[in-house]
């Protein structure tokens, strides 16, 4: 019997790793499929940013999980941001985009390669903070399941 509860723990522990990796990438997934849609949106409107525009896009987005845009000039320094942010600015941009998980969020920093359509030459970069809804959810169901069936295998 111990053998079998032993043998249970180790799938249970092995699969919650395998689990985990795979709910990190749905919330990568999930917080590009959302910087897309504001990147779109920042098209959209063209010209200059106002403060209200920022917002709206913000509220537009936040039943995604949206929690911060910030975008940036070419020194780093905020231009405009809506949200508080939770992660700190890329130490630089040598990469085109750099995503890190900073708490519960997901951060993205990538420059703006669509300044020209935007008439906006002096924004550099933007940062996303998005909380992936429902890899959380899922996350919370696995760790669910990973805790029956630990109970299960100290019962046997």
């Amino acid at each position: 019997m111990a053998l079998v509860a032993a043998a249970l723990v180790a799938t249970t522990w092995a699969t919650s790793r395998t689990v985990g990796g795979a709910l990190a990438s749905a919330s990568e997934g999930h917080a590009l499929a959302v910087m897309q849609g504001v990147r779109a949106d920042l098209v959209d409107l063209g010209g200059e940013l106002s403060p209200q525009d920022l917002a709206q896009i913000a509220s537009d987005h936040a039943a995604a999980g949206l929690r911060y845009i910030g975008l940036f000039d070419s020194r780093g320094a905020v231009v405009a941001q809506v949200g508080e942010p939770r992660g700190t600015p890329a130490a630089s941009f040598e990469r085109r985009r750099e995503i890190r998980h900073v708490g519960n969020r997901v951060r993205i920093d990538t420059r703006l390669d669509f300044r020209r359509h935007m008439r906006a030459p002096w924004l550099a970069s933007i940062a996303l903070e998005v909380e992936p809804v429902e890899a959380d959810d899922l996350r919370t169901a696995a760790r669910r399941t990973f805790a029956i069936v630990g109970v299960a295998a100290l019962t046997l």
